[in-house]
């Protein structure tokens, strides 16, 4: 019987020790984890960023207009200027696989621009230069297609009452044309002199 008493007081003592030795693990784990948490907030940050890169030209990223004015809506302004612009690249192939139209005011924005367009040659060129205290950019692109026979130009500018009209003329693949089966991006990127910053709209010529 004290045999039996004086296990089950040693087990009560192990159980207390076990106990204690737990709470004293805890207390400990707490401590460290206080004193780690902000470094290993950091330390997990930075591994995260450098998994997953915060592209910083996001900012400069200029939007994508896709509208156009139509014949019927086209107001019938009293007078027109034409204005004169000139092309600074034309082609098939570009780093931009987006449909729509691009106005480019800073130059941010412009390298942000050439940069992504650029992007698929194997040695990128730089932007050329352009003066944004007197000039802006217009860029038409087509978007990505399946294959060659698309084709998109600026054809003409008018300038009236502070609005500026950019006309384009898209081409198609004529049926039974022989095409080559590869990607192409259509694009038409051209520079303006201009004093103001006017709105921009959009026509395609028949």
């Amino acid at each position: 019987m004290g045999l039996l008493i004086g296990r089950a007081a040693f087990s009560a003592h192990e159980m207390m020790v076990t106990v204690i030795d737990a709470r004293q693990v805890t207390k400990s784990f707490r401590r460290i984890a206080r004193r780690c948490w902000a470094p290993t907030f950091v330390a997990t940050w930075i591994l995260l960023l450098g998994i997953c890169p915060v592209s910083l030209s996001n900012a400069n990223e200029i939007k994508m207009h896709t509208s156009f004015i139509t014949a019927a809506a086209e107001d019938k302004p009293a007078a027109t200027r034409q204005i004169p612009f000139q092309t600074i690249a034309k082609g098939t192939r570009s780093g931009v696989s987006e449909a729509g139209q691009i106005i480019v005011r800073t130059q941010a924005e412009w390298n942000a621009l050439w940069q992504k367009h650029s992007s698929m040659e194997s040695n990128p060129s730089q932007a050329p230069a352009i003066d944004f205290n007197k000039e802006i950019v217009i860029g038409i692109f087509l978007g990505q297609k399946p294959t060659s026979g698309y084709d998109v130009e600026i054809i003409s500018m008018e300038r009236s009452d502070g609005t500026l009209t950019v006309s384009l003329r898209e081409k198609s693949p004529q049926p039974g044309a022989v095409l080559t089966q590869a990607f192409t991006q259509p694009f038409h990127m051209v520079r303006i002199e201009i004093n103001e910053t006017p709105a921009v709209r959009f026509r395609r010529a028949p």
